[in-house]
């Protein structure tokens, strides 16, 4: 993974961060994971798998969707990464911590097999278009098999490996598969932040070593068009 800063962050160190988190999470129920950053979102989400704890993905993050979701999850520690994401935790009257991963501990520190966190539960929320926004509960497994379909169709006619640049949060299904489980699985570099302006998505392009792909939207939320970028 590849830093707004140009730093790379390969699998060892990112395993190893997340295997020295485990026991050191906050709480001891689920895990509120509210982080934007995507390293910080992997690391978290993957030291929740390995500590046996669930982790909760609200997609609606205002104070009051966090209310919510904290009312179906009593007992969950909200772990963030932003001085907003901050705020709004303590507007909704959470237990909350921030959370920046640590990769200074060296990468001998920890290993982590990912076939034995396939049943740690991740849970998703439905838009709640229909109603209020019902909670989804599946395995990581799930995810997994969900997002190499996806990264199948996406990456046809790239080599093994190609960057990814996504716009998309990290905690919506369609960013989660495609910029977070997907390269977990299949490998490739991904930029960790979620640029927003054409010039921060030209920068974050360039962090990127081509072949790489832009990720913006699922492909039936927009007028049809191809569903996916090549960037040389």
């Amino acid at each position: 993974m590849v830093t707004p800063a140009g730093e790379a962050i390969g699998w060892d160190a990112i395993a190893a961060a997340a295997c020295r988190l485990a026991p050191r999470l906050p709480g001891t129920g689920a895990i509120l994971n509210l982080c934007e950053d995507r390293l910080a979102f992997l690391v978290l989400l993957l030291a929740t798998a390995v500590g046996n704890r669930e982790t909760v993905l609200p997609s609606d993050r205002s104070p009051g969707g966090l209310l919510a979701a904290g009312s179906i999850y009593g007992n969950a520690t909200a772990c963030y990464d932003s001085e907003d994401m901050a705020r709004k935790v303590v507007a909704a009257a959470l237990p909350g911590e921030s959370f920046r991963p640590s990769f200074t501990g060296g990468d001998q520190d920890g290993e982590l097999d990912l076939a034995s966190i396939d049943d740690a539960p991740i849970v998703m929320f439905t838009s709640g278009s229909t109603g209020k926004p019902v909670p989804c509960v599946r395995a990581l497994s799930f995810f997994r098999m969900g997002s190499e379909a996806n990264a199948e169709c996406m990456t046809e006619g790239l080599p093994p490996g190609a960057g990814i640049v996504a716009t998309v949060p990290p905690y919506h299904m369609f960013g989660f598969e495609l910029s977070v489980m997907a390269p977990l699985f299949r490998g490739g570099t991904v930029y960790s932040g979620r640029p927003f302006y054409p010039r921060d998505i030209a920068a974050a392009l360039n962090t990127i070593d081509a072949p790489r792909i832009l990720v913006v939207r699922p492909d039936h939320l927009g007028p049809r068009r191809p569903h996916r970028r090549d960037l040389a």
